[in-house]
């Protein structure tokens, strides 16, 4: 049983994964009491914690973290499930991840963190949340851009204002 409940299609994503994604907490716990992977990860590097964070499913994240999942494995381009949960602006999820130790200051491949992420995106209280946890407000990514010009540029007057309080200066 223990090889068909890790059992992963032609792309590397196993029942967990699909579950997790999907929102079912039962069936997530079910999967890991049967001996399912946590840790497993799809051919770009996606694991069931980064599914679940991206899509806002607290109950999964928590039951998965629980098992053991990683917080700090990032996927093809460097993205880590706190940085998915950033952009996607799931603001209870960003905390679970970082009251289980994700790096607040992570980057990606191209330099982008969680922060500059959920500032592109106007999540105010992901920001608050990420610059209380220590978020570096001067993170740039490869091409020298900020939290702080990246909101401004998408027109986050309040993300900007958020962000100079906490000492942006640009």
């Amino acid at each position: 049983m223990s090889d068909d409940v890790n059992a992963a299609d032609k792309h590397g994503i196993t029942v967990l994964m699909k579950a997790c994604q999907d929102g079912r907490p039962e069936a997530v716990q079910a999967l890991i009491a049967q001996g399912a992977q946590v840790n497993a990860r799809d051919e770009y590097g996606w694991s069931a914690l980064m599914r679940a964070s991206l899509r806002g499913r607290l109950e999964v994240v928590q039951a998965l973290l629980a098992a053991g999942a990683y917080v700090h494995v990032k996927s093809d381009g460097g993205w880590s499930a706190l940085m998915r949960a950033a952009l996607a602006g799931h603001l209870e999820v960003v905390q679970a991840l970082l009251a289980a130790g994700a790096d607040v200051n992570a980057q990606q491949d191209n330099g982008a963190t969680a922060l500059i992420w959920a500032s592109q995106e106007g999540h105010r209280e992901v920001v608050q949340a990420l610059l209380a946890a220590g978020a570096n407000v001067h993170a740039k990514t490869n091409k020298g851009v900020t939290a702080s010009m990246i909101a401004f540029n998408r027109g986050e007057d309040e993300i900007v204002q958020i962000l100079k309080e906490a000492g942006a200066k640009e």
